[in-house]
């Protein structure tokens, strides 16, 4: 090896941190939360050495047993089958995946290159030859060839994807099993650093126009220093980490220079980011490794009391994705996955790591002194430190005597005066001392007071004594004095001063009191269950806001008016504790759930937990503080929790919508479902399916592929024609449809990820169902078609059959017309001709003279009734006019009013001839007997009957008798008429009074 010089460091402050800590370092451990798969969750095995997520947002997991495809809810596994020849070609998956430009995927098994057909759901394979077996893919090239070794024969080959052509290359120098591939700035393989696991010796590769120009072994026994390679990892353009037996070498292959650093126990590394490492140490789980200080921050451990822990403190393989995503696999345990880009916080304790199990730091409280320190209450049984603005301790305090430090153990709530003194009470009792610490004076002993302290607007100091009311300071005594107006008969705790001076606090946890301090008297007053957490005003100073048990209040500062409780019905956990408010005046509220965010604007919240860096969702009452440059802190059993508003983003991570299974008719498709657009039948690639109507009732399994926190994912969906909004449910959910019309229709759907942000682009299934045979447009046309030829035929026949009833009606009224109607037309003359002759008037001729007249003018409206072109209405309008003046005396005024809507009605000839005749029978009465001056005679329709009226003005007569018998005893001759009208089935009234008319009403069935 050329220039090769030999650099040794040992690693002091980094195998301090891993083995004992450090007294003034912060602990962060924990700061990603895991989730993790075994088998119990579906996996096919437990030995995962390569994880991979596709352009589709499938996450596919090697095992020795087969493939995994993992969808954030249900794994599905593929394993080879000697019957099936598109299964997976042998069982021991040993390469990463490699995904082309048609979105299928590339790896090896130990017997085969394999490609999964992503269109079918199946499996390619390609062998060099029978005998050839150790496959191992380590890069897919611009050029569309992949480069793979095989250990059987130390042989290193590519494989183009597309035209499958195999390309021997070169046999190696030494055993080999795995590889990796350096490209240059095109993407195309510059150098190839092959190897076999904990065998001596690596040997590198200078490739040019895909052939081997160089080859060099590097640290084989045959050299001073000999390497058994467990790991590499390409890092930053000319960096290359080996993992070795006992030591984590950094070689730079441009200059050859080699840092070798002392380190036991590794098991695998990768790379995290462009400056740090992931380094797994044996039973120590896995570290962030500074490559830049080569020192160590961050560790991930396996935890009994969080399940969000790593699953093992034993990674064999770690596996990054697209998405940061990495990918920890303990063999024979399972896998722990976590996203960097979820974790939007950072723990800190003070308290190193190895020495927790025997301090505790649990903060309560903040304060900034006069001076600028902070200072913090910790907890019962840990003390008051000061801290700097990184979290770490720069002092604690000691009690010089039992006493004092029997009540620095036991802090309830601290707090300085505007005289630099501080005020510590305590389980013990309440004491103040100098800002120096010195001097401490204990006011009193006890339980009784350990509440809040509080300086007011005229330099007074409040005490709350959670047992016997507030207490104010009387330095003339150096004692307390309790307060005791009348106002004031419970016990008050958790007090707070406004910018206006008032008195905040809780009474008795019954209520929330405010107080005015001059007097005592109350001047505000609501209800409120529980402690009341924490107070904090808006920057204007128009709202007063406070965390409680009971939930969120908002309430006007100047009116004390409660505008609103926001608490679990708005989503809202119970149980806030701490509060601050950000430059947007967006509050922040630790909480028993977690960490609010809530946007008074929009009275939007958010709540964060565990899966979004957390240590604790149990934070402390009243330990928050915000800097001037706005950073939070906030205290839990865990630590601090810190942070900047401004910087807390949702995970950029979209999330993919697919479709996993879909159910017909709530079974799995006996045949497969085939795509009608593309041919598909793999589920995830449908777009468009074709179904009888027998097949109407859907169920999709639907997933949001992000993989930050699976089961937080949301997917909103609608069926186009059907749904009139979009449902929002859980991940994996399976959604049914029953009795689906037969017509097109489209199923979209859209998802959102851990954060709740939605990936706007939306996935669509169209669906046709085909209708029955009966409900097809071919049959409809056919069918309607036939049944029109019908109901013409019939209008036909109907047709015929009135066209030969008006020849007949024709015929008759002709025979009537010229035969009969003359030939009485001829009796009537000759019977005139005889009484002219006969001078005596005899009286038989008089009576065939009368009758004759009568059959006349029946027969003209017989003739007239007959005639089709009397059909209409209008015609019978005019004859009944022209009637009228050959019947009524022409003193007498006559009024006809048809409804204009009957004008066009067509009216039978029987119906014509009897109303004629019952109008010419009524006009004669009127003329004969009325003594009227005007007759009204009133055409109208109401539903379908024709309604008639014959009104005169005439003196009417005396009705006697009921119904039928009014006609008949009424003495006005009308018995005829109602026997027409019953003729056409009518009915008749009259109605009359002496010296007030007649009216007779007449109705008609009329169609």
């Amino acid at each position: 090896m050329r220039n090769t010089s030999f650099i040794y460091l040992w690693l002091v402050p980094a195998i301090l941190l891993i083995c004992c800590g450090h007294t003034n370092s912060l602990s962060q451990q924990g700061s990603l939360l895991f989730h993790h798969l075994k088998l119990e969750d579906g996996l096919s095995e437990l030995n995962n050495e390569y994880v991979y997520k596709d352009s589709k947002g499938f996450i596919w997991i090697s095992s020795v047993t087969g493939l995994n495809r993992f969808d954030g809810t249900n794994i599905k596994k593929y394993f080879p089958s000697p019957k099936d020849t598109l299964s997976i070609f042998g069982e021991l998956v040993q390469s990463p995946f490699f995904e082309d430009t048609l979105d299928q995927l590339w790896f090896t098994t130990h017997d085969a290159i394999n490609c999964y057909d992503r269109k079918h759901d199946n499996f390619h394979n390609y062998p060099v030859s029978k005998n050839v077996v150790g496959y191992h893919a380590f890069y897919l090239d611009p050029q569309h060839d992949l480069w793979f070794l095989t250990d059987m024969d130390t042989t290193l080959y590519t494989f183009n994807i597309y035209s499958h052509r195999i390309q021997y290359i070169k046999r190696l120098s030494i055993p080999i099993q795995r590889a990796i591939a350096i490209p240059d700035a095109s993407g195309q393989v510059s150098r190839i650093y092959a190897y076999m696991q904990v065998f001596p010796g690596l040997e590198e590769l200078i490739i040019e126009n895909s052939k081997v120009v160089e080859e060099h072994i590097l640290w084989d026994d045959g050299n001073k220093l000999s390497i058994r390679p467990k790991k590499l990892v390409s890092y930053k353009g000319s960096i290359l980490w080996v993992v070795g037996a006992n030591e984590l070498i950094m070689y730079n292959y441009i200059d050859k220079s080699t840092l070798h650093l002392p380190m036991k126990d590794i098991l695998t590394i990768s790379a995290y980011n462009d400056t740090t490492l992931l380094v797994s140490i044996n039973n120590q789980g896995v570290y962030e490794f500074d490559t830049r200080s080569l020192t160590f921050g961050n560790q991930y451990v396996f935890s009994n009391h969080n399940s969000l822990s790593l699953l093992s403190n034993q990674v064999y393989f770690i596996s990054k994705d697209t998405d940061e995503g990495f990918w920890f696999g303990s063999s024979g345990i399972g896998i722990s996955y976590a996203y960097t880009g979820k974790k939007k916080f950072n723990n800190y304790n003070p308290i190193p790591l190895n020495d927790q199990q025997n301090s505790s730091f649990n903060p309560m409280q903040f304060i900034l002194d006069h001076s600028g320190h902070l200072w913090c209450n910790a907890g019962f049984n840990a003390g008051l430190f000061e801290l700097d603005k990184t979290g770490r301790i720069e002092k604690k305090i000691e009690g010089k005597n039992t006493e004092t430090r029997k009540r620095l153990n036991s802090i309830a709530n601290i707090f300085e005066d505007s005289k630099n003194n501080f005020w510590l009470s305590s389980y013990s009792g309440l004491s103040y001392f100098s800002s120096s610490f010195e001097n401490i004076t204990h006011v009193n002993s006890g339980t009784d007071l350990y509440g809040e302290v509080l300086e007011l607007q005229d330099g007074r100091l409040l005490f709350s004594s959670r047992a016997f009311g507030l207490f104010q300071m009387n330095w003339n005594t150096n004692s307390l004095e309790q307060i005791m107006p009348d106002s004031l008969k419970a016990t008050y705790s958790d007090v707070y001063a406004d910018h206006k001076g008032r008195i905040w606090a809780s009474e008795d946890y019954r209520n929330i009191i405010v107080l005015d301090p001059a007097t005592w008297k109350s001047i505000g007053k609501f209800p409120n269950t529980g402690a009341m957490g924490s107070v904090v005003e808006s920057r204007d100073g128009m709202t007063t806001w406070i965390a409680s048990s009971a939930g969120l209040y908002d309430i006007d500062s100047d009116s004390l008016y409660v505008r609103n409780i926001y608490n679990a019905d708005d989503g809202f956990p119970l149980g806030l504790n701490s509060m601050l408010i950000d430059r947007k005046n967006n509050l922040w509220i630790g909480s028993n759930a977690g960490l609010i965010v809530f946007n008074p604007e929009t009275n939007t919240s958010t709540i964060y937990n565990y899966e979004d860096g957390l240590p604790a969702t149990n934070f402390n009452t009243g330990a928050a503080y915000q800097w001037e440059d706005g950073e939070m802190w906030f205290g839990s059993s865990k630590g601090i929790t810190k942070f900047k508003p401004d910087e807390i983003r949702p995970i950029n991570i979209l999330a993919i919508p697919q479709i996993t299974d879909i159910l017909v008719n709530d079974q799995v498709p006996v045949q497969k479902l085939i795509c009608g657009e593309t041919g598909s039948t793999n589920i995830p690639e449908i777009i468009k399916l074709t179904l009888s109507y027998r097949d109407n009732t859907l169920t999709f399994i639907v997933n949001s592929l992000e993989y930050s926190a699976p089961k937080n994912n949301k997917v909103r969906y609608w069926m186009e024609g059907m749904d009139a909004d979009s449902i929002e449910t859980a991940s994996g959910s399976r959604i049914r449809y029953t009795n689906l019309p037969s017509k097109k229709l489209i199923f979209c759907m859209q998802a959102a990820n851990s954060d709740g942000k939605y990936n706007p682009f939306v996935r669509k299934l169209a669906i046709d169902i085909t209708p029955p045979y009966y409900k097809t447009w071919w049959f409809i046309t056919l069918t309607s078609l036939a049944l029109l030829s019908l109901i013409i035929y019939i209008v036909y026949l109907n047709f015929s059959k009135k066209l030969e009833l008006q020849k007949v009606r024709l015929r008759l009224y002709e025979n009537l017309h010229d035969d009969v109607g003359s030939r009485l037309t001829a009796i009537v003359f000759s019977a005139d001709e005889l009484l002219h002759q006969d001078k005596t008037q005899n009286p038989k001729i008089q009576h065939i003279s009368k009758t004759a007249r009568s059959i006349v003018d029946n027969m003209r409206r017989l003739v007239w009734a007959i005639d089709p072109d009397n059909d209409s209405m209008n015609s019978l309008a005019q004859k009944i006019r022209y009637d009228k003046s050959l019947i009524l005396d022409d003193n007498i005024q006559f009024h006809l009013e048809l409804d204009e809507h009957l004008s066009r009605e067509i009216v039978s000839g029987e119906i014509r001839y009897q109303v004629t005749s019952i109008l010419n029978e009524a006009m004669n009465n009127i003329s004969k007997y009325a003594h009227a001056k005007n007759v009204w005679v009133e055409f109208r329709k109401k539903n379908t009957m024709l309604k008639i009226v014959i009104r005169d003005d005439g003196i009417g007569f005396q009705q006697e008798g009921t119904g039928k018998d009014k006609v008949k005893a009424s003495g006005y001759g009308l018995g005829n008429m109602e026997k027409r009208v019953s003729r056409v089935k009518g009915n008749l009234r009259i109605e009359s009074e002496p010296g007030q008319g007649t009216t007779i009403s007449i109705g008609i069935p009329f169609k």
